[in-house]
C-alpha cells in the first residue's frame, strides 16, 4: 500500500463511491451506496483531502474500459497514504505477530 503512490486521476464526483450504511435506515445495499432505505436515503461526501477511493488493478472495471486509456494515461504522484506510514506500519506488525506470521524477534 505503502508502494503505490502513483493513481489515476478522480472519477466524476459521485460515481464509483464507497460507503458507511446506516442498518437502521436501510433496507436493501448496492457496495457502493443503498438501494432502498426506509424513507429517504441520505448521502454525504468526504472531501478528498480526508479520503478517497482507490483501487489498485492492473486494468480497468468493463464499465470504464471506455475511458481506461485516460485513466492510465493521467496519473499523478499522491503520497498522502505516507503521513499515516509510521502508525499503519506499527498496527500491521502488531496484527500479523498476533496471528504468528513472524516471532517478535523478526520485528
Amino acid at each position: 500500500m505503502l508502494q503505490h503512490v502513483y493513481r489515476s486521476n478522480y472519477t466524476s464526483p459521485g460515481s464509483y463511491v464507497k460507503c458507511f450504511h446506516d442498518v437502521d435506515e436501510v433496507v436493501s445495499l448496492h457496495n457502493h451506496f443503498p438501494r432502498h432505505c426506509f424513507g429517504e436515503c441520505n448521502s454525504f461526501s468526504v472531501n478528498i483531502s480526508l479520503a478517497h477511493l482507490q483501487h489498485y488493478r492492473r486494468d480497468c472495471v468493463d464499465a470504464l474500459k471506455e475511458a481506461c486509456d485516460t485513466f492510465k494515461n493521467h496519473t499523478t504522484r499522491d503520497t498522502s497514504i505516507w503521513r499515516f506510514k509510521d502508525v499503519l506500519i506499527r498496527k500491521v506488525n502488531k496484527i500479523l505477530f498476533h496471528l504468528n506470521f513472524y516471532q517478535e524477534t523478526d520485528l
